[in-house]
């Protein structure tokens, strides 16, 4: 309904009005207002008499996910209808909405959003008029939205790594290292003349296992974890052991795990604790894809970036030797990398990890 007003002499309508406030006369945006019907004379209340709209209140977004989430707000007086208005921060620009971005209802659900990106958004709340243009509020507080992203799995199983010995030698106390061109040999520890202590070490295997199973950038993308931190060894296999000679028997072999550092006794540096055997091969013969108790629990320490042990310490305990034939089974095995699988591991593991971790969405106040 129009307001009149007394004017030259007549009643004129106009959808502005004053009023005196503190000494001066301010537009009055909204109030309760009579006014006199110049047709019949009599005064008239014009309820709800508003020039603006105002915007939505308590605006808060909820729900957030990977590519989009729920505005909501409460409805201030008046309002028919709202507008819901997204600006991608990256590109600044507008994000185009379904009947853009009008609605009827008191929220809005946002999707097909961005991972990784910020989304500032806001609601304008409307009214028709009857034989005018719609009145329409300004933008309610802002609220941003950040997707974030899932997390990406990572992952290898029953994959099949090659290791190989960095170094194979025998000490022996009266000559050192590098008397026997590095052939391995199980010695006796109470027999002098035969009392070499065999080794063999893999002082890289976090090294060659990390470039191993790491696949190209296309796959893991560069910054991302070395799969070689999360591996999980299932199965562990030497490929060859070649028996050189020794005798005809084919002896029980004692081995321990120790760390090689090819400066003096090995023995200095074992894990007694460790002691286990396998079945040495005949002479000249050899053992392929042989595995023996505890190989795969040393070889999950031997791939760690500092490992306690590093690789194998073969001789024998409470054993003399004697001077006939194999002594005893003494057994002579030969130098690793002599072929290629000449005492290299060949692991069976699993990997798995999340790159990019995951980032969650969130829904934060202004913009």
């Amino acid at each position: 309904m129009p307001v009149y007003v007394r004017k030259s002499g007549q009643w004129k309508s106009t959808d502005v009005v004053f009023a005196r406030q503190g000494g001066a006369w301010r537009e009055v945006k909204a109030a309760y207002v009579y006014t006199r019907n110049p047709a019949t004379g009599t005064m008239m209340w014009l309820a709800a008499f508003n020039k603006y709209q105002e915007a939505p209140i308590n605006v808060v977004g909820t729900n957030p996910t990977a590519s989009g989430g729920t505005l909501q707000w409460q409805a201030p007086p008046l309002a028919t209808k709202y507008q819901v208005t997204v600006l991608n921060k990256t590109t600044n620009q507008p994000v185009q909405l379904v009947d853009d971005g009008w609605t009827t209802q008191l929220s809005y659900t946002l999707s097909s959003l961005l991972p990784d990106t910020n989304y500032v958004c806001s609601v304008k709340a409307a009214r028709e008029v009857v034989g005018g243009a719609d009145l329409t509020s300004g933008e309610s507080p802002k609220w941003t939205l950040s997707t974030g992203h899932p997390a990406v799995r990572r992952e290898a199983t029953g994959q099949t790594v090659l290791i190989k010995a960095t170094r194979s030698d025998t000490w022996s106390n009266d000559r050192g290292w590098e008397q026997t061109g590095g052939d391995v040999i199980q010695g006796y520890s109470q027999y002098k003349s035969r009392n070499g202590n065999g080794s063999v070490a893999y002082a890289n295997a976090y090294a060659q296992l990390a470039t191993a199973i790491n696949y190209p950038t296309t796959v893991i993308p560069a910054g991302a974890p070395n799969a070689a931190d999360h591996v999980v060894v299932d199965d562990v296999e030497i490929e060859r052991i070649y028996r050189k000679a020794g005798g005809p028997v084919e002896p029980t072999v004692e081995v321990r795990a120790c760390f090689h550092d090819w400066k003096g006794d090995p023995k200095d540096r074992d894990v007694p604790s460790t002691l286990t055997s396998f079945k040495a091969p005949e002479e000249q013969s050899s053992h392929y894809n042989y595995g023996f108790g505890a190989l795969t629990n040393w070889v999950k320490e031997w791939v760690k970036k500092t490992p306690a042990h590093n690789g194998l310490l073969i001789y024998r305990t409470g054993d003399t030797g004697n001077n006939t034939v194999g002594f005893n089974g003494y057994c002579i095995f030969r130098a690793a990398n002599n072929t290629p699988e000449e005492w290299r591991l060949k692991l069976t593991v699993s990997w798995a990890f999340d790159y990019p971790a995951l980032q969650a969405p969130t829904w934060t106040a202004g913009g």
